[in-house]
């Protein structure tokens, strides 16, 4: 995709999104696994994304820098170099058209979804685990 193109719009194009809307999710999530996004994102069951706007709320932006110490440190282990190309074989999706998906649904299950992270998250940071 070309590098004008945001990075939301490539998730949505790509084949990990597929993947983590079709049945076969649990080849690529175990229980309580999910993929950390900037507040560029909308939270979904497997993408917890940061707040947009935290407007003064402490939770929220406690929240906010929790997950972008776990993605800057995330950041931090991608190295350059070659590529291992991905193997088709290990998760199988069926060549059929997956039913659209419920946008309202998504969302409120993302919604949910943040919630309990951030609580998790939270607890951990005030119990002096955190930065």
């Amino acid at each position: 995709m070309p590098g004008s193109c945001h990075d939301v719009t490539c998730l949505r194009q790509s084949s990990l999104w597929k993947r983590m809307h079709s049945q076969q999710q649990h080849l690529l999530f175990d229980h309580g696994q999910y993929l950390l996004g900037d507040s560029g994102y909308t939270s979904g069951e497997r993408l917890v994304a940061a707040f947009r706007n935290a407007g003064g709320d402490k939770d929220k932006t406690d929240f906010n820098t929790c997950i972008a110490h776990v993605r800057i440190a995330n950041e931090h282990c991608i190295v350059d170099g070659p590529i291992e190309e991905e193997v088709e074989s290990e998760v199988q999706i069926p060549d059929s058209p997956t039913p659209p998906l419920d946008e309202r649904a998504m969302i409120a299950r993302g919604h949910r979804r943040r919630l309990e992270v951030q609580s998790e998250c939270l607890a951990y940071m005030r119990n002096g685990n955190g930065h």
